[in-house]
């Protein structure tokens, strides 16, 4: 065990930062704190080094804390501002500014530096949790600053910080040191782990340790087949392992798996690089490796092991093949000779007619418990041109066989797969072993799978084939395409994902938990704008109106200032929804939402209920405070300011909320999912590009899909989902 080191503290100044870098890096039993109420103790000092963060700064050197080398400027400036900005200030307008801008910094982010926890936000953390002025501020002005709240509150509830608060707390208050103190048990997630992972990893993102990991020295790769776009669980793939790469400033290497010339279309190449640029990640295409680069390394490798007689050939019927692996029976070629083995191969290659009946399979064990083992098929002839070598091959390796060799030869340290895996994790070690080749370590994770939706690229190819969905950008689909066209924001899908962590657990998600982390996103810096329900539209007369016509500039968001103004037309005849004015009774007094009160003097239905027009008189004396009804409207536009919308509802996609196996495919799919209403918009709809989000108040979050038509007067607009708006 190497020696103990100790780290003097003043009682009033603890260093929750440097704790918490302890704990976060499993160093307790290793590094000891001691308060010291001696008043030549100051603030926390350890060999030559003084001062809280100073302190913090040391012991996160040699984990994921200090960040990447690019990024130690600006961590060094978010401690420096934590320190001078906000330690010991007491001016309240000085701190005013300070939390504006952190909660302004943190708008779009998790984290103060990048994509991941440094050593920068636990100094943060620690400045604002001693700060007096900012629990006040909290008290007060919360709302003003939601962003910098979610993030305090975020790092207040992670385990390492829990954990360093209390065991700090006990020490100061027994007056002993924190070796003493028996570290609180923080609840996190009770599900278990087949790699014994402990739960309090799993419960915060940031906080996932990679097995077998050096810094500096992490490899990992993603590697997509062409085959279709890429849907929410490849996004897990792929932003785990750039996770994983930048937390231990490593690498993550792009690969396109191209085993298969039946499935791949370089169209889908080009969409897949795009997805992942919207995923922030750097994809360009330049960078990206092909398992093809290494097609003939794959053949001189799978000739070795022909030669050591551990592959065999094997022309068995493809169905008899099944019959006997299920049987776990020897077949009638597994003892071929190597000669025999080697005339077949060579018919492989060349694409001839026995040839391609033939497949190369691996010699392990056919009756493995683990049928992965069971003699798998390593290559198989394939009658199709390649994208990018034409007809250069006749016989493919199989992802199986490849994927291990390329990712020994390109340095990959980590391979990153789903738990669904696990059995052919044993064959994946088997090739490594065989070939006498690296092994990369491989990390499970667990599936993501969503309620009321397929994630197989062989389903939803065929709900875009049938014409269930109109096409693989459809916001019913679970692909990066459909998800972003339907308003779900980079930022919720980032966190959203990193919050599951690299879990072993498997569970289905209610796709609700996903659109509520986008709402949070949303709300605070979405502009507001109106639009009413354009069926059966009712007109409100008002009397005491003195500024018909007139216009006005409104912010675009009450407690968001940067999104500028817009333009608020008063008139004496307001557009208002058919079911709030079925509410309203005569002389009801209601408000009109940014204008004020007014009393309703008469509501006109007809025989069937229907409301077809309302009379009322303004009343801006009247007290907000005292009526049940706050209404949205637009004002009846003179020189049709008004635009028409088109809003579009998607319902699930699926009739069941997991597919039954049994029953046919096509009677479990929603065909009747998309719905879509007319309203009457706010001319401020005009200028709005496609991808544009803003919630339609009283109405819901939405997502412009078609521009606004002039021609038309028209534009088109995607509901987003969210807790309370999410039905049609």
């Amino acid at each position: 065990m190497s020696e103990v080191v100790t780290v003097q503290f003043a009682p009033d100044q603890v260093p929750y930062a440097a704790y918490s870098a302890v704990v976060f890096t499993k160093e307790t039993n290793r590094i000891n704190f001691v308060p010291d109420k001696s008043k030549a103790v100051t603030s926390a000092q350890v060999d030559g080094v003084q001062g809280n963060s100073k302190v913090a700064q040391f012991f996160s050197k040699q984990s994921a804390l200090s960040g990447s080398p690019s990024a130690q400027d600006e961590i060094n400036k978010w401690i420096e501002k934590a320190q001078s900005e906000i330690d010991g200030v007491t001016d309240l307008a000085k701190l005013d500014v300070t939390f504006q801008h952190l909660n302004h910094h943190m708008t779009h982010r998790s984290y103060a530096v990048g994509q991941r926890l440094t050593i920068a936000d636990l100094v943060l953390y620690e400045s604002l949790k001693k700060s007096t002025q900012w629990k006040q501020y909290q008290a007060r002005y919360k709302k003003h600053v939601p962003h910098l709240d979610r993030y305090f509150a975020h790092l207040d509830g992670t385990w390492f910080v829990q954990t360093a608060t209390n065991v700090l707390t006990s020490a100061v208050k027994k007056a002993c040191s924190t070796h003493h103190i028996v570290p609180p048990t923080v609840a996190t997630s009770s599900s278990s782990s087949s790699n014994n992972q402990s739960s309090s990893d799993e419960a915060d993102a940031s906080v996932i340790v990679l097995q077998h990991a050096e810094m500096g020295k992490v490899v990992t790769r993603f590697p997509p087949e062409a085959s279709g776009y890429l849907h929410i669980g490849h996004a897990k793939a792929a932003l785990m392992n750039q996770y994983f790469a930048e937390k231990y400033n490593g690498k993550l290497l792009l690969r396109f798996d191209d085993t298969n010339p039946e499935k791949e279309k370089e169209a889908f190449e080009q969409r897949i690089i795009q997805d992942l640029q919207l995923l922030g990640m750097k994809a360009d295409k330049s960078t990206w490796t092909h398992t093809s680069d290494y097609f003939e390394k794959c053949q001189e490798l799978a000739e070795q092991l022909i030669e050591q007689g551990k592959a065999y050939v094997d022309d068995t019927p493809q169905e008899q093949m099944k019959q006997e692996k299920w049987s776990m029976l020897d077949g009638a070629n597994r003892n071929n000779d190597v000669q025999k083995n080697m005339r077949m191969w060579k018919e492989m290659l060349q694409g001839t007619d026995h040839g391609k009946t033939c497949a190369l399979r691996a010699k392990i064990n056919m009756q493995s418990e683990n049928g992965a083992l069971r003699d798998p098929v390593l290559y198989r002839c394939k009658d199709q041109t390649h994208p990018r070598h034409g007809n250069k091959y006749k016989a493919y390796p199989t992802y199986d066989f490849a994927c291990p060799i390329v990712d020994s030869i390109e340095g990959v340290t980590h391979a990153l797969r789903t738990s669904e895996y696990n059995d052919r994790n044993d064959q994946f070690y088997w090739v490594c072993d065989a070939l006498n080749i690296r092994k990369p370590h491989i990390w499970d994770y667990s599936r993501m799978n969503f309620t009321y939706t397929v994630m197989s690229k062989r389903k939803l190819t065929l709900l875009v084939a049938m014409g269930a969905v109109d096409g693989w950008d459809d916001p019913r689909l679970p692909t990066i395409a459909g998800l972003m066209r339907r308003g779900l924001t980079v930022e919720a899908l980032k966190q959203f994902i990193l919050s599951q962590g690299a879990s072993r657990s498997i569970s289905t998600i209610e796709w609700e938990a996903l659109w509520t982390v986008n709402k949070k996103y949303l709300d605070p810096i979405v502009p507001r704008y109106t639009a009413v329900d354009a069926d059966r539209v009712v007109v409100l007369h008002l009397d005491g109106v003195d500024r018909v016509g007139a216009v006005e500039e409104r912010p675009k968001h009450a407690k968001n200032a940067s999104l500028g103004n817009k333009k608020v037309t008063f008139s004496n005849r307001l557009y208002m929804d058919q079911k709030d004015c079925a509410q309203v009774v005569d002389g009801e007094e209601i408000t009109l939402m940014g204008w004020g009160n007014a009393i309703v003097n008469k509501v006109d239905k007809d025989a069937d209920g229907v409301v077809k027009e309302m009379r009322g008189t303004l009343n801006l004396k009247g007290s907000v405070k005292t009526t049940k009804k706050k209404l949205h409207w637009l004002a009846v536009p003179d020189d049709g300011s008004s635009v028409n919308v088109d809003l579009t509802y998607y319902d699930h996609l699926l009739l069941v909320k997991a597919l039954d196996p049994d029953a046919e495919f096509e009677s479990q799919v929603n065909f009747d999912s998309k719905h879509t209403k007319r309203a009457l918009g706010d001319g401020n709809l005009k200028s709005l590009k496609r991808g544009d989000k803003m919630q339609l108040e009283r109405v819901g979050y939405f997502v412009v899909d078609v521009e606004y038509d002039e021609g038309k007067n028209s534009i088109s607009l995607i509901n987003i989902p969210d807790s309370t708006t999410n039905k049609k």
